[in-house]
């Protein structure tokens, strides 16, 4: 049979952590969701930190068994990330588009990626919502992509003065276009 059900109800003593999602409650009624046990599972088996070497950005050569696969592995991993973390969202977006055909340039971006996840493991959303006000900043970065692929992206925000991140996206466009 099935195992049983099992719920737990949120409070400032017991957090809860779903698909990686840790969701705590702070001071004031105020949510943080954040990935620190997923961060530090992706630092833990990242080859260049696990072989005991400090990642300094831009100056790792690519790993002995590097592969395309090896990179769209760490890639797909890092993606998981962006559901709390939306300062990774760009970054991680604009390597998808490279796991076809990278590069060296490619995998030290990786690198510097999780290196900055290192330093942040903890950083996640604060969701402290002033207002239901909803408000969406859009921005674009015209031929962005060697191919000259533009790339834009979205941010949904709740608040007037305590701004909340609810949604966000960061894409490699699918057609070119030669001016705006």
């Amino acid at each position: 049979g099935l195992p049983k059900l099992t719920s737990h109800q949120l409070s400032a003593d017991n957090p809860i952590s779903f698909l990686g999602l840790s969701i705590r409650i702070l001071h004031g009624n105020r949510l943080l969701v954040s990935q620190p046990g997923y961060i530090e599972a992706i630092v833990s088996n990242f080859p260049s930190l696990a072989e005991g070497k400090t990642i300094k950005p831009r100056e790792s050569p690519l790993p002995a068994n590097f592969s395309t696969r090896t990179l769209l592995k760490w890639v797909q991993t890092l993606a998981w990330t962006t559901r709390s973390r939306p300062d990774l969202s760009c970054a991680v977006a604009h390597k998808q588009t490279r796991c076809s055909n990278p590069r060296i340039v490619d995998w030290q971006d990786v690198e510097h990626i999780v290196g900055y996840l290192k330093s942040t493991p903890k950083q996640g959303i604060i969701i402290d919502v002033d207002s239901m006000k909803l408000t969406c900043y859009v921005d674009c970065g015209w031929a962005t992509h060697e191919n000259r692929n533009s790339h834009s992206g979205c941010i949904n925000i709740l608040g007037e003065k305590r701004f909340v991140p609810v949604s966000w996206k960061s894409c490699k466009q699918k057609i070119v276009t030669s001016s705006s």
